[in-house]
């Protein structure tokens, strides 16, 4: 009779995943020497795949609100301008410069209230974009912008005058796209609208329901804004300019939220991925076969890492806690396609960004706006770390330090004094800088 792993070697080299197809084998190979609820148990631990895993994680979906007024988000909609049917050979230069039918179209959503606006763009270049941010600026009040990292939406000009008014920006990174799921169901939604009827001239299939010209935008939403919202129960219209409709709106969210059980992953814990649908690709796998490494957060959302230090950001509902130990699973070597990320700025790049050190221990150049990653207008604590050091290390005499008690066994000390300081304390007398550091290490005791 088998031991046990000599067992486990030999079903794992039948590379058969079902008792149906193992069992013969077993017994072809050692007969009836070997329970059939032994082979069911091992055939258990195998690493397999969630059905209905979508459903099962639903639970972590955070409800998307703003726990302030006047909050929006704001992306481009793809209008890819004229079709064969309008740029057909008679009339295909009279049409293609047309500027009813857009390649673009700049959408705006209040997250509370879901009131909507569009601004049409020819392009989706950085003063385009300024041009239709500063026409909706002056009709709709705001008070901070979401959207994802467009190249227009992250420039340096958008972010500066976005600051000039007192404006938040935040930038939802591309492993988290969930964060614009309010807009990107308004986007859905406005493409189900511009279908055929029973009164239609054009088949499903012509160019004006796969596009939108600007009366047929207008028209959707002004029909969107006057309809009853299913999350809000008024019209987008109404709410808009009824801000203590929108307060107690938020008020409801916040009592959900608090309500709403802890499901968060402690650091150091190792989870499964639930692996994303990619465009036009078959998913072989719902989730990960290996597992990975909490190792910190950002935000509501985790650092997955890991052996080698690459590291990835995902929200909750991307994540199945397995526990403090990897149990059965394999610790995941390496996440391709993820970055190592920065543990400190070594020094300033040419190109204007910086020359840092990496989590794996090798250097590497990052651009401010990666740093600063969700708020491209604040600087990062690595930023903040490297042009501000505050904390200067400081050797005491023993006989001073013996005056204090508690740091008897210390002869070093941090204090929080900016370098220009220090250098004007060390060109004093000894008596001055002995009271000054005095003063300081009673603060700390204190």
């Amino acid at each position: 009779m088998p031991t046990l792993d000599e067992l486990k070697r030999f079903i794992h080299k039948l590379h058969y995943r079902t008792f149906e197809k193992i069992m013969p084998h077993v017994k072809e190979e050692y007969g009836d020497n070997v329970d059939e609820d032994t082979v069911r148990d091992i055939i258990k631990d195998f690493v397999k795949d969630i059905p209905n895993i979508n459903k099962i994680q639903r639970k972590y979906y955070n409800k998307i609100f703003s726990p302030h007024p006047h909050a929006w988000m704001m992306d481009i909609l793809i209008n890819n301008g004229q079709t064969e049917d309008y740029n057909d050979k008679q009339n295909k230069e009279a049409h293609e410069n047309t500027k009813q039918y857009p390649k673009y179209y700049l959408i705006f959503i209040n997250i509370n209230t879901r009131f909507v606006v569009a601004i049409p763009l020819n392009h989706k270049k950085e003063a385009d974009v300024e041009q239709a941010l500063d026409q909706f600026l002056e009709s709709n009040k705001c008070v901070s912008l979401t959207s994802d990292k467009e190249s227009a939406f992250i420039s340096k000009r958008i972010t500066e005058k976005l600051k000039q008014k007192n404006i938040s920006q935040y930038i939802v990174l591309d492993d988290n796209h969930t964060t614009l799921a309010i807009l990107d169901s308004f986007i859905r939604h406005l493409r189900d609208m511009n279908i055929t009827n029973e009164k239609s001239k054009y088949q499903s299939h012509h160019g004006k329901y796969r596009n939108f010209s600007i009366h047929r935008m207008n028209e959707l939403i002004e029909i969107h804004n006057n309809t009853i919202h299913s999350a809000t129960h008024m019209k987008p219209v109404d709410m808009e300019k009824n801000i203590k409709a929108e307060r107690q709106y938020i008020a409801n969210c916040l009592i959900y939220k608090a309500k709403k059980s802890n499901h968060d992953i402690p650091e150091g814990h190792f989870v499964r991925i639930v692996l994303a649908k990619e465009i036009m690709k078959k998913r072989r796998f719902k989730v990960s076969r290996e597992v990975y490494k909490i190792t910190g957060r950002d935000g509501k959302s985790y650092l997955v890492s890991a052996q080698d230090g690459t590291t990835i950001i995902l929200p909750r509902h991307r994540l199945i806690d397995i526990g403090e130990t990897p149990e059965k699973y394999k610790f995941a070597e390496t996440i391709p396609g993820a970055k190592i990320l920065p543990t400190k700025i070594l020094s300033k790049n040419p190109t204007g960004g910086y020359n840092v050190e990496l989590t794996d221990g090798t250097n590497g150049t990052i651009r401010k706006a990666e740093l600063r990653r969700h708020h491209p207008q604040i600087k990062s604590e690595l930023e903040k770390d490297y042009n501000n050091p505050t904390l200067t290390t400081i050797r005491f005499d023993k006989d001073l330090v013996r005056k204090h008690q508690q740091l008897a066994n210390s002869t070093t000390i941090h204090l929080h004094i900016n370098p220009v300081e220090k250098t004007l304390a060390e060109a004093t007398t000894r008596r001055r800088s002995n009271r000054l550091l005095n003063k300081e290490l009673d603060k700390n005791l204190n």
